[in-house]
Protein backbone atom coordinates (compact mmCIF):
# COMPACT_ATOMS: atom_id res chain seq x y z
CA UNK A 1 0.00 0.00 0.00
CA UNK A 2 1.33 3.37 -1.07
CA UNK A 3 1.68 5.95 1.18
CA UNK A 4 3.72 8.69 -0.19
CA UNK A 5 2.19 10.73 -2.60
CA UNK A 6 3.48 12.34 -5.40
CA UNK A 7 3.66 16.44 -6.06
CA UNK A 8 0.99 15.72 -8.66
CA UNK A 9 -1.46 13.82 -6.15
CA UNK A 10 -0.42 16.45 -3.31
CA UNK A 11 -0.98 19.82 -5.75
CA UNK A 12 -4.42 17.94 -6.81
CA UNK A 13 -5.43 17.61 -2.51
CA UNK A 14 -4.85 21.26 -2.29
CA UNK A 15 -6.28 22.19 -4.86
CA UNK A 16 -9.44 20.12 -3.69
CA UNK A 17 -9.44 21.85 -0.24
CA UNK A 18 -8.77 24.83 -2.35
CA UNK A 19 -12.74 24.30 -3.90
CA UNK A 20 -13.79 22.84 -1.51
CA UNK A 21 -13.87 26.04 0.77
CA UNK A 22 -14.40 28.75 -1.72
CA UNK A 23 -15.94 27.41 -4.63
CA UNK A 24 -14.62 27.61 -8.32
CA UNK A 25 -15.33 31.16 -9.64
CA UNK A 26 -13.04 32.24 -6.76
CA UNK A 27 -10.44 29.70 -6.75
CA UNK A 28 -7.81 30.04 -9.07
CA UNK A 29 -4.18 28.77 -10.16
CA UNK A 30 -2.54 31.41 -8.19
CA UNK A 31 -4.85 31.04 -5.12
CA UNK A 32 -3.76 27.12 -5.19
CA UNK A 33 -0.48 27.59 -5.68
CA UNK A 34 -0.24 30.10 -2.85
CA UNK A 35 -1.94 27.49 -0.71
CA UNK A 36 0.32 25.09 -1.65
CA UNK A 37 3.36 27.06 -0.76
CA UNK A 38 4.51 26.85 -4.92
CA UNK A 39 4.76 28.82 -7.87
CA UNK A 40 1.80 29.01 -10.20
CA UNK A 41 4.45 28.07 -12.99
CA UNK A 42 4.90 24.32 -11.32
CA UNK A 43 0.85 23.82 -11.45
CA UNK A 44 1.20 25.03 -14.88
CA UNK A 45 3.67 22.67 -15.89
CA UNK A 46 1.68 19.50 -14.62
CA UNK A 47 -2.17 20.46 -15.40
CA UNK A 48 -1.97 23.14 -18.44
CA UNK A 49 -4.56 25.02 -17.48
CA UNK A 50 -7.66 25.05 -14.35
CA UNK A 51 -9.93 23.19 -16.84
CA UNK A 52 -7.31 20.30 -16.73
CA UNK A 53 -6.83 20.51 -12.90
CA UNK A 54 -10.50 20.42 -12.30
CA UNK A 55 -11.18 17.31 -14.18
CA UNK A 56 -8.42 15.19 -12.15
CA UNK A 57 -9.52 16.32 -8.77
CA UNK A 58 -12.88 14.52 -9.46
CA UNK A 59 -11.54 12.00 -10.86
CA UNK A 60 -8.78 11.59 -8.19
CA UNK A 61 -11.41 12.31 -5.25
CA UNK A 62 -14.02 10.65 -6.31
CA UNK A 63 -12.27 7.50 -7.25
CA UNK A 64 -10.48 7.77 -3.93
CA UNK A 65 -13.98 7.75 -2.11
CA UNK A 66 -15.57 5.21 -4.14
CA UNK A 67 -12.65 2.89 -3.29
CA UNK A 68 -13.59 3.56 0.33
CA UNK A 69 -16.94 3.03 -0.39
CA UNK A 70 -16.81 -0.14 -2.42
CA UNK A 71 -14.65 -1.65 0.65
CA UNK A 72 -17.01 -0.73 2.76
CA UNK A 73 -19.73 -2.51 1.52
CA UNK A 74 -18.21 -5.73 1.39
CA UNK A 75 -17.31 -5.65 5.07
CA UNK A 76 -18.86 -6.97 7.89
CA UNK A 77 -22.50 -5.57 8.26
CA UNK A 78 -22.01 -5.12 11.84
CA UNK A 79 -19.39 -2.73 11.32
CA UNK A 80 -21.40 -0.19 8.30
CA UNK A 81 -22.35 2.36 10.39
CA UNK A 82 -19.32 2.94 12.20
CA UNK A 83 -17.24 2.75 8.71
CA UNK A 84 -19.97 5.18 7.44
CA UNK A 85 -19.19 7.67 10.21
CA UNK A 86 -15.87 7.36 9.81
CA UNK A 87 -15.41 7.84 6.08
CA UNK A 88 -17.74 11.09 6.23
CA UNK A 89 -15.44 12.50 8.78
CA UNK A 90 -12.64 11.54 7.08
CA UNK A 91 -14.45 13.18 3.88
CA UNK A 92 -15.89 15.96 4.64
CA UNK A 93 -13.28 17.98 2.46
CA UNK A 94 -14.33 15.98 -0.56
CA UNK A 95 -17.42 15.96 0.13
CA UNK A 96 -17.63 19.93 0.22
CA UNK A 97 -15.65 19.77 -2.82
CA UNK A 98 -18.41 17.47 -4.51
CA UNK A 99 -21.10 20.09 -3.27
CA UNK A 100 -18.87 22.75 -4.94
CA UNK A 101 -18.81 20.75 -8.15
CA UNK A 102 -22.33 20.16 -8.22
CA UNK A 103 -23.66 23.60 -7.41
CA UNK A 104 -21.30 24.77 -10.62
CA UNK A 105 -23.40 23.40 -13.04
CA UNK A 106 -21.64 23.58 -15.84
CA UNK A 107 -19.13 21.22 -17.69
CA UNK A 108 -17.87 20.16 -13.88
CA UNK A 109 -21.29 19.16 -12.63
CA UNK A 110 -22.15 16.98 -16.20
CA UNK A 111 -18.24 15.11 -15.43
CA UNK A 112 -18.87 14.20 -12.17
CA UNK A 113 -21.99 12.96 -12.58
CA UNK A 114 -20.74 10.73 -15.52
CA UNK A 115 -17.99 9.64 -13.90
CA UNK A 116 -20.22 8.98 -10.62
CA UNK A 117 -22.41 6.61 -12.64
CA UNK A 118 -19.70 4.77 -13.85
CA UNK A 119 -18.66 3.95 -10.77
CA UNK A 120 -21.80 3.42 -9.24
CA UNK A 121 -22.76 0.75 -11.87
CA UNK A 122 -19.18 -1.23 -10.72
CA UNK A 123 -20.28 -0.85 -7.65
CA UNK A 124 -23.87 -2.67 -7.91
CA UNK A 125 -22.20 -5.19 -10.00
CA UNK A 126 -19.34 -6.15 -7.24
CA UNK A 127 -22.48 -5.81 -4.64
CA UNK A 128 -24.34 -7.85 -6.57
CA UNK A 129 -21.59 -10.44 -7.69
CA UNK A 130 -20.95 -10.70 -3.38
CA UNK A 131 -24.58 -10.94 -2.64
CA UNK A 132 -24.28 -7.76 -0.44
CA UNK A 133 -27.13 -6.14 -3.06
CA UNK A 134 -30.02 -7.68 -4.65
CA UNK A 135 -29.71 -8.53 -8.49
CA UNK A 136 -31.91 -5.75 -10.06
CA UNK A 137 -33.25 -5.94 -14.05
CA UNK A 138 -31.89 -2.74 -15.34
CA UNK A 139 -28.45 -2.15 -13.91
CA UNK A 140 -28.53 1.00 -15.72
CA UNK A 141 -31.39 2.78 -14.44
CA UNK A 142 -30.86 1.33 -10.78
CA UNK A 143 -27.23 3.28 -11.16
CA UNK A 144 -28.89 6.50 -12.74
CA UNK A 145 -31.50 6.39 -9.57
CA UNK A 146 -28.57 5.92 -7.03
CA UNK A 147 -26.42 8.31 -8.15
CA UNK A 148 -29.31 11.12 -8.85
CA UNK A 149 -29.67 10.81 -5.00
CA UNK A 150 -26.70 10.47 -3.52
CA UNK A 151 -25.72 13.53 -5.62
CA UNK A 152 -28.80 15.48 -4.54
CA UNK A 153 -28.30 14.50 -1.14
CA UNK A 154 -24.70 16.88 -1.61
CA UNK A 155 -26.37 19.33 -2.83
CA UNK A 156 -28.23 19.74 -0.12
CA UNK A 157 -26.21 18.78 2.70
CA UNK A 158 -26.15 21.91 4.68
CA UNK A 159 -31.00 21.18 4.69
CA UNK A 160 -30.70 17.80 5.30
CA UNK A 161 -28.32 18.18 8.20
CA UNK A 162 -31.03 20.68 9.49
CA UNK A 163 -33.75 18.26 9.20
CA UNK A 164 -31.57 15.15 11.00
CA UNK A 165 -30.97 17.48 13.69
CA UNK A 166 -27.08 17.35 13.30
CA UNK A 167 -24.06 16.62 10.81
CA UNK A 168 -24.42 13.34 8.83
CA UNK A 169 -20.72 12.56 10.57
CA UNK A 170 -22.42 12.25 14.12
CA UNK A 171 -23.29 8.72 15.24
CA UNK A 172 -26.52 9.28 16.03
CA UNK A 173 -27.72 10.80 12.56
CA UNK A 174 -25.36 8.13 10.77
CA UNK A 175 -27.55 5.76 12.45
CA UNK A 176 -30.66 6.86 11.44
CA UNK A 177 -29.65 7.49 8.00
CA UNK A 178 -28.60 3.85 7.76
CA UNK A 179 -31.38 2.33 9.24
CA UNK A 180 -34.32 4.74 7.15
CA UNK A 181 -32.10 3.89 3.93
CA UNK A 182 -31.97 0.15 4.51
CA UNK A 183 -36.26 0.72 5.16
CA UNK A 184 -36.90 2.53 1.92
CA UNK A 185 -34.15 0.85 -0.28
CA UNK A 186 -34.35 -2.69 -0.15
CA UNK A 187 -31.81 -3.07 -2.83
CA UNK A 188 -29.31 -2.53 0.03
CA UNK A 189 -29.75 -5.47 2.34
CA UNK A 190 -28.05 -7.26 4.83
CA UNK A 191 -26.45 -10.35 3.44
CA UNK A 192 -25.60 -11.79 6.31
CA UNK A 193 -29.29 -11.49 8.00
CA UNK A 194 -30.81 -12.99 4.13
CA UNK A 195 -28.78 -15.87 4.04
CA UNK A 196 -29.92 -16.46 7.79
CA UNK A 197 -33.40 -16.40 6.20
CA UNK A 198 -32.64 -19.08 4.20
Amino acid sequence: MRSIKTTREQLLEVAVGEFARNGFDKTSIRSIAKAADTSPALLIHYFSTKDQLVSEAIVLTLGEWIGVEKAALLENPDSRISDWVALVKSGETKLQFFRQVLLANNEYTNRLFEFALLETKEMLRVGIAAGVIHAVSDIDTAASLLTSQALANLVFLPQLEASLGGSIADEAVATKLMHTQQELMPLIINATEEKANK
